[in-house]
């Protein structure tokens, strides 16, 4: 039996490292992608009787039709970056991946927030900064950057962004933060 779970291991093992090889700077967040993914199934269905729900097959299959349906948005982002390095022979591109790293991240932005929402109707307590990060990760993601400022990401304190304060816990002072 040991000698059978060190057999899988090590193919599972030749396998991501065969995928790192081939996806380079995206492994990572495909990685990512596919255990929040992973989570996010398994949390839905924890919260489905909280809200109310049925659990069902048809809702699962459903369910892991959408989870597929990411990874083919990844490969059209894909894609395009093939296309774009075809096309701009001459020109160098710092990456490889640009447009299906953005697609993957903000995937995985979206896959965070389904989480927390899970979490939340499961009843579980979440930081209050969570939920608005995620979301203004992805929205600065969808706006080419223009909202990292508003995160409090791409710049420091006192250059003009990320000073803003969403959703604080009641009773807290964000003024106090700085005495």
């Amino acid at each position: 039996m040991l000698s059978e779970w060190k057999k899988i291991q090590a193919v599972i093992t030749a396998m991501a490292a065969a995928i790192a090889v081939r996806l380079g700077i995206l492994a990572l967040p495909i990685f990512l992608l596919l255990g929040l993914n992973i989570t996010d199934y398994f949390t839905a269905i924890m919260a489905a009787p909280r809200r109310g729900e049925k659990v069902s097959s048809d809702r699962g299959m459903a369910g892991i039709k959408k989870k597929i349906s990411m990874y083919i948005l990844v490969c059209l982002g894909a894609v395009v970056d093939i296309l774009l390095t075809v096309s701009t022979a001459g020109l160098t591109i710092p990456t490889r991946w640009v447009f299906a790293l953005l697609v993957t991240i903000w995937l995985i932005c979206n896959e965070v927030i389904s989480i927390l929402e899970n979490l939340i109707d499961m009843g579980v307590a979440i930081p209050p900064f969570l939920l608005p990060l995620a979301e203004c990760i992805r929205e600065s993601i969808e706006g080419g950057g223009e909202a990292a400022g508003k995160c409090g990401l791409g710049q420091g304190r006192g250059q003009g962004g990320g000073n803003e304060v969403k959703d604080l816990p009641a009773g807290s002072n964000p003024d106090e933060e700085d005495k």
